[in-house]
């Protein structure tokens, strides 16, 4: 790995093989014959390993060989990884002179806009982040589910490495994101949108690992909570079904996902990547620049169909767990390009609140500045802009 790839996708999903272990299958149900359906399991003595009653999906130890109809596979449940970030020098936020940031601020700095994170969580005692911490209206921290949504005390959101309220982060990548998105206006560091709400929903633990099945859950988490925007800075290098029932649910609910386009050098359109190359049409699939005259980061997919955009992510400075002594640090990567977008869309969104998700998507799209290097590679074929998004 050359040392200019300084984050080979922090959010590239690479499947372990491990079958042994994870030899689950992942079952979707008509939503009518759901509760039926899970008796049936019952009488049947078929272990039942987890259910996401949302998407009608059911996960069970073994495949079902009888008494199926009506049923459709989705195939066996995955671990995912993500490969480990590389800090480099820090320099400028660069990135938001490229989205002619101070230009977009006059008009709107995010007000009233939830920006779900799912990641590896958000360390919500960062001074730059502690103020802009989704909170739950309905909830209160007292071991009690206060608002009957099957999760206790989840104030900012939930961590489903280790299933309670969420507030910590378990790598360092979630932060980092979350801080291009949503971090205060100070001295050192700025997010995009810096007043918009963040919602911590992480999947991915220490080792950025995590499944596909909790990967669903955090998009649908967001979604049933109040989430417009979920950033979904992961991926894997193929399709995958569950995560795209749990894309178009979001979709139903009105909400707009940002995902990085990946970093393997690949285009999309012949080789799909998931969440960004899906396709639900409520997705905006971000690829990088290195530089404020938008030359493709080197690292970064492609896809004339299949991204978007493209937004910066090579050496972006952004936050870093407070267990670390700095705070702050430098990483490349669409990992870092996504959250730019998502930001874009959370100003977008906060100057229009009565658009949906359509008019958002397409004022982002529409905004995009030309930019040769991505004529062939993106669906816009341009360079995401906040000042004319929000102008």
């Amino acid at each position: 790995m050359k040392k200019n790839k300084a984050l080979v996708f922090a959010s590239v999903f690479t499947l372990l093989s491990t079958p042994s272990v994870w030899s689950s299958e992942i079952y979707k149900i008509s939503p009518d014959r759901f509760v039926s359906a899970l008796r049936g399991f019952s009488k049947e003595a078929v272990e039942i390993e987890d259910s996401i009653p949302q998407l009608g999906v059911v996960i069970v130890k073994q495949s079902l060989n009888k008494n199926t109809a009506g049923w459709s596979h989705l195939g066996s449940s995955q671990i995912i990884k993500i490969e480990k970030p590389v800090a480099v020098a820090p320099k400028k936020l660069w990135g938001l002179k490229s989205l002619q940031i101070e230009e977009a601020w006059v008009q709107t700095l995010g007000e009233g806009v939830v920006v779900a994170v799912s990641d590896t969580g958000i360390d919500s005692d960062h001074p730059d982040l502690l103020e802009n911490m989704w909170v739950n209206p309905r909830e209160v921290i007292n071991d009690i589910d206060d608002d009957g949504n099957g999760y206790v005390d989840d104030i900012h959101g939930w961590d489903f490495v280790k299933n309670k309220g969420s507030g910590v982060d378990h790598h360092y990548h979630g932060t980092h994101v979350a801080g291009t998105i949503g971090a205060k206006i100070g001295d050192k560091m700025a997010g995009v949108a810096p007043r918009v709400k963040l919602m911590d929903v992480s999947f991915l633990d220490a080792g950025g690992s995590g499944s596909d099945v909790n990967g669903a859950k955090t998009i649908i988490y967001a979604a049933d909570s109040g989430a417009k925007i979920i950033n979904c800075s992961w991926g894997a290098p193929e399709r995958v079904p569950l995560i795209e029932e749990a894309v178009l649910y979001a979709q139903k609910k009105g909400v707009l996902v940002v995902a990085a386009a990946g970093n393997a050098k690949t285009n999309t359109d012949k080789k799909p990547h998931t969440p960004s190359s899906l396709d639900p049409e409520n997705i905006i699939s971000v690829g990088s620049i290195a530089s404020v005259k938008g030359t493709k980061s080197d690292f970064s997919n492609y896809g004339q169909k299949t991204v978007d955009l493209a937004g910066p992510g090579s050496n972006i400075y952004s936050t870093a767990p407070s267990s670390k002594t700095a705070r702050y640090q430098t990483l490349s990567g669409t990992s870092m390009a996504s959250p730019h977008a998502a930001g874009v869309a959370a100003l977008v969104w906060s100057k229009y609140p009565n658009m949906d998700w359509k008019q958002v998507k397409a004022k982002v799209m529409s905004s995009a500045v030309p930019n040769k290097s991505w004529t062939t590679r993106s669906v816009s074929g341009g360079l995401l802009n906040a000042a004319q998004a929000v102008r």
